[in-house]
C-alpha cells in the first residue's frame, strides 16, 4: 500500500516506521533499565535519596518501577503508528517537567529520585525526541470518497 493508509494515523509509511521504531526502542529501554535496576536495587529504601550505581546512573526502586511502567506502557503501544505516536507524547509530555525538576533537586530528604545528572540528561534528551516524533506534522488524511450514487429512473409525467 502506498500513500497514507488508516492504519498509519494519516502517517506516510516512513513517517509511521520511524514513529513506532521509535516508540519500540524507547519502551523496551525502559523496560529493560527498570528491570535490572530492580534486580540490583530490589524494594528496600523504595525512595533512598542516595540510590545505587547502576551503570554511569543512580537508581533506586522508585525510579526502576517508574521505568519498568514506562516500558509496560509503551510494548503494546508501539504496535501501531497511531498508538506510537500518543506514546511518543505522553513520554515527552510528561518527562520533559521531570527532567527540568531533575536539574532543582539537590539531594536532601526531599529529594526521592535520588538526583542523578546523566539520568537528568536521559530523561531530558528522551523526553525532546519524544516530543519532536510525536509533534512531527502529519500531512491531512486523504478524503474519503464519496461512493457514487445508482443512477434513478426516470420519472414519466403523465
Amino acid at each position: 500500500m502506498t500513500g497514507k493508509g488508516a492504519g498509519t494515523g494519516g502517517m506516510s509509511p516512513r513517517h509511521a516506521r520511524v514513529v513506532v521504531t521509535f516508540a519500540q526502542v524507547v519502551s523496551g529501554a525502559y523496560l529493560v533499565l527498570g528491570i535490572c535496576g530492580l534486580l540490583i536495587t530490589g524494594f528496600a529504601h523504595f525512595s533512598n535519596v542516595t540510590g545505587v550505581s547502576f551503570l554511569i546512573f543512580t537508581v533506586n526502586p522508585l525510579t526502576n518501577v517508574i521505568h519498568v511502567c514506562v516500558g509496560l506502557v509503551g510494548t503494546p503501544m508501539a504496535l501501531r503508528p497511531r498508538t506510537a505516536r500518543i506514546y511518543a507524547l505522553l513520554v515527552g509530555g510528561l518527562g520533559l517537567p521531570f527532567a527540568i525538576a531533575g536539574f532543582f533537586l539537590d539531594g536532601t530528604l526531599d529529594d526521592f529520585f535520588a538526583r542523578n545528572p546523566p539520568l537528568i540528561w536521559l530523561h531530558l534528551l528522551t523526553s525532546v525526541a519524544a516530543l519532536v516524533v510525536g509533534l512531527w506534522p502529519v500531512g491531512a488524511p486523504a478524503p474519503a470518497r464519496e461512493p457514487e450514487a445508482a443512477p434513478q429512473p426516470e420519472l414519466e409525467l403523465r
